[in-house]
């Protein structure tokens, strides 16, 4: 049952993105004063330890966390004891959730900005490739040529891209700010 519920396998992606947010809410924990300098500052150890372990491929996944979060947290209690346990204070698992795909997701919008700017590939450019589309009743055909390539590649435009980016960044901060 553990391997059909646990989210550990693909969400793992997000772990180093989980981390940063983690080290932010921690400071503005310690800046609220819910939590001491010293708590913070054994907390901002141990997620450090946590994400070199995380890129030299040591860090120990367990199924029985089931998720990227909960690997990271039991981790953190382990390093750090009590401090860990209170970096959950005033956040939900879905503040956690929706923090870190936006962190994951404006890095992914950032490389594919990169890789336009060094193609050197603007939206026409990459409109005028051909394309064949084929939905359940219609077999794949020129129609959806035209309509496809320029209504969906316009929005990997650079421009496009940096403009999403930026309301990534200001969703996740006015949902942080209206929750609390």
């Amino acid at each position: 049952m553990k391997r059909y519920t646990a989210s550990v396998g693909f969400d793992r992606r997000l772990a180093l993105h989980d981390i940063k947010a983690s080290l932010a809410h921690a400071r503005m924990l310690a800046a609220c004063g819910v939590i001491s300098r010293a708590n913070r500052a054994e907390i901002e150890r141990g997620l450090a330890l946590i994400a070199k372990e995380i890129e030299s491929g040591r860090f120990q996944w367990s199924l029985e966390a089931e998720d990227v979060h909960l690997n990271i947290e039991r981790r953190l209690i382990a390093l750090v004891g009590e401090a860990g346990k209170r970096l959950h204070t005033a956040r939900s698992r879905n503040d956690q959730v929706a923090t870190d795909v936006r962190l994951w997701l404006r890095d992914e919008i950032d490389a594919v900005r990169r890789l336009l700017a060094r193609a050197g590939v603007g939206a026409r450019a990459v409109a005028a490739i051909g394309c064949h589309g084929q939905t359940v009743r219609h077999r794949p055909g020129d129609g959806l040529v035209k309509f496809w390539p320029n209504h969906t590649l316009k929005a990997a435009s650079p421009r496009r891209m940096a403009v999403l980016g930026s309301r990534l960044t200001l969703k996740a901060q006015r949902a942080r700010s209206s929750a609390g």
